[in-house]
Formats: C-alpha cells, structure tokens, sequence
C-alpha cells in the first residue's frame, strides 16, 4: 500500500517502488546491450566503416528506444523523465543518421562517424546530470552522476583525438569506444539491481 502520510496526487514510496520492479529489467537490458557492443569492438578492430557504423547504429538506437520506454512508461512518477527521453531521442537520431550517411566518402565518413559518436556521447552525459540530480540521495543517484561524467569525458576525449589526429584515429579509437561501452553497460547492471533490490526492500517494508 501506498504511504498513507504522502499528499494526494503526489507518488507516495509504493508507487516509487512499484515503478523500480516494473522498470530495472530496462536498465538491465541497456547495460547488457553496452557491454555486447563493446566486447565485439575490441574483438574486430579491424572491421570496415560500414560494419563499425551499422554496430554503433543499431547500439544507439536500441539504448535510444530503450531509454525512450523507460522515460514514457515513468512519466507520471519520475521527475527527470524528460531529460531522459531527450537522451533517448538523440541516441535514436545519432544511429539512424549514422545507417544513411553514405559511405562512399571513406576516411571522410570515417572522420564523419567518430565525430558523431563524440558530440552523440557528449550531449547523452549532459542530459544525464539533472536526470541524476532528480534522483533520491542513494547509490542509484551516485552511479547516475558517474556513468554522466564518464559519457562527458569519453566524448571529449574522442573529439581531441580525432581532431589532432583523425587518420590514426578511426581505427585506434574503435578500442576505446569498446572499453567505454564495456564499462558503462556493467554500470548500469549494477545500477538495474540495484534498482530491482531497492524497489524490493521498500515494498516488503510498505507491506509490513
């Protein structure tokens, strides 16, 4: 049941935990999706742009639907919701300009690509920061603001490599987009447990 101390029309500690049992298998799919990108990057660095830019599209616009449900679907309960189907929408547009930008222009669309990817993680991690900061004080809000930082200074990194050297670059950073997708996605496994174990703890509580 819900708090019985909670205003009427405000989401009282039930409802909050009812949204965590519903919603953390969507963060868990998320991080599952970032750490299979990332193990088959470093695994095929070599691979060619078409094939580096249909793995990055189809990661972004999966993360991006993804993202897209779980702001909808806690609309009604989450007070960063929006900032959340922000970062949904751009990851979803980032992949689908990525599947149509054509590939005869070789290291240009490679150049093109990792430019993308950069200012796509860049804007993700800020529009991460007040979805963080609406969160409840906790480990969840913690690694919200951890997984932003690191979005902000991979896509940073990425768009000063590329810039002073964008030959190198195309291939070189192929390993760094692996590892970084690899430890954003174990992120936010743990985060979606966490989610699920919180949200468990405060209905047994609410039950009691």
């Amino acid at each position: 049941m819900s708090d019985s101390t909670t205003p009427a029309g405000v989401p009282g500690i039930g409802d909050l935990a009812a949204v965590g049992r519903r919603m953390w298998w969507l963060v868990l799919l998320r991080g599952i999706i970032a750490v299979v990108f990332g193990v088959f990057a470093i695994m095929t660095p070599l691979l060619t742009l078409l094939g580096l830019t249909f793995v990055f599209a189809a990661y972004a616009i999966v993360d991006g639907v993804a993202a897209i449900v779980q702001a909808i679907r806690g609309r009604d309960r989450l007070k960063g919701w929006g900032w959340l189907l922000a970062q949904g929408i751009v990851s979803v547009l980032a992949g689908l300009v990525a599947v149509i930008f054509p590939f005869a222009a070789g290291l240009v669309a490679s150049i093109f690509v990792l430019w993308l990817i950069a200012f796509w993680s860049l804007i993700a991690g800020i529009a991460g920061f007040p979805a963080a900061h609406a969160m409840a004080d906790g480990g969840r809000k913690v690694w919200a603001y951890v997984s932003s930082v690191l979005s902000v200074l991979f896509g940073i990194l990425l768009i000063v490599l590329v810039a002073l050297n964008p030959g190198d670059a195309v291939l070189s950073l192929i390993w760094v987009l692996g590892v970084y997708a690899i430890v954003f996605g174990l992120m936010l496994v743990v985060l979606a447990f966490q989610v699920r174990s919180g949200a468990k703890k405060v209905a047994e509580s609410t039950e009691a």
